[in-house]
């Protein structure tokens, strides 16, 4: 016979509150199942957790992030020695001289991905243009500006997810000299759309994400063939690398650049491919292929996304 809700509840909330003198900390541990570690403090500042080495005055979203993904946190701390403090209601996080701000969970993984993992990492062995299609909330910009000798122009689809990429650029206001945001989406024509948006999971959102029960934000689109030939001029002589992480946008981005010999000019490709109707990462592999790129795959786990780095087989 299992051990109901109630005596459950009942037990964990003792459990708790023979450590926790905080009623309110007591409920959200309780929520969130959240074991007690050796090395946790409770006082009149907050509560001290040693995964994330941070104190968290109160238990409010922060606080349950963190918490819940501990998992994640860990890794951070392993990879980055990375350190969180809580600062004018953001939760900030500095490692490797940059500092960045943590909204959502979605943030917590990207910045594990992108800085903890390198999925970006790449041989560059001279000074680099970053064509960062898809930049969320910069990430993968600072990124580059900080391991490369690079200036990146990052294009971003969603005002909102923008305006907190440029937040965290102006944290790191030696990089952001480097880098250029612009406030909208690249595909194969002009238009203005109306798109569903989810703050808590902006790094999903994309021309064509499925999901109808979110509120709709305007966004703009250009031609890629009327940004790119600007972005070469400018790129001059440096070694031209394009990222591209737009959740299906891909497709119509590729196949307009293989119209006009866009990619004849570029050096090297990181693209993470999304589902798409009646399309498939096989056809950009492909088409990489046939303009002289050599590439590797590698699987994410969920079906139809794929990490694909190519680079020419010669240099230009």
């Amino acid at each position: 016979m299992g051990i109901s809700s109630t005596l459950w509840q009942a037990i964990l909330r003792r459990r708790y509150a023979k450590v926790v003198p905080d009623r309110a900390w007591v409920e959200l541990l309780m929520e969130l199942e959240a074991p007690l570690h050796k090395g946790e403090r409770w006082g009149a500042d907050g509560y001290f957790d040693p995964v994330s080495q941070t104190t968290l005055p109160r238990p409010d979203r922060f606080a349950k992030m963190l918490l819940s993904n501990r998992d994640v946190v860990r890794r951070l701390r392993v990879a980055l020695d990375i350190k969180f403090q809580i600062e004018s209601h953001r939760l900030l996080a500095q490692f490797c001289d940059l500092t960045v701000a943590l909204e959502t969970r979605s943030d917590l993984y990207t910045l594990a991905e992108v800085f903890g993992d390198e999925i970006y990492g790449i041989d560059l062995n001279r000074p680099s243009f970053v064509i960062d299609i898809g930049a969320n909330v910069g990430f993968s910009a600072l990124y580059f500006a900080s391991r490369y000798d690079s200036e990146v122009v990052a294009f971003e689809l969603f005002p909102a997810t923008a305006g907190l990429a440029q937040a965290n650029f102006d944290l790191n206001p030696d990089l952001a000299r480097r880098i250029e945001l612009k406030v909208e989406g690249l595909s194969d024509a002009n238009s203005i759309l109306e798109l569903p948006y989810d703050p808590e999971g902006s790094a999903g959102m994309g021309i064509f994400n499925p999901s109808t029960n979110l509120p709709l934000t305007a966004v703009q689109i250009r031609d890629v063939n009327e940004v790119f030939p600007g972005l070469l001029k400018r790129a001059g002589d440096r070694l031209i690398v394009l990222k591209v992480d737009c959740e299906g946008a891909e497709y119509a981005i590729f196949d307009r650049l293989l119209e006009v010999g866009g990619l004849s000019a570029v050096d090297s490709i990181l693209l993470e491919t999304h589902p798409s109707p009646n399309r498939n990462a096989d056809e950009i592999c492909a088409l990489l292929r046939d303009e002289g790129f050599r590439y590797f795959r590698q699987g994410s786990g969920f079906p139809g996304i794929e990490m694909i780095r190519a680079s020419r087989t010669r240099e230009r």
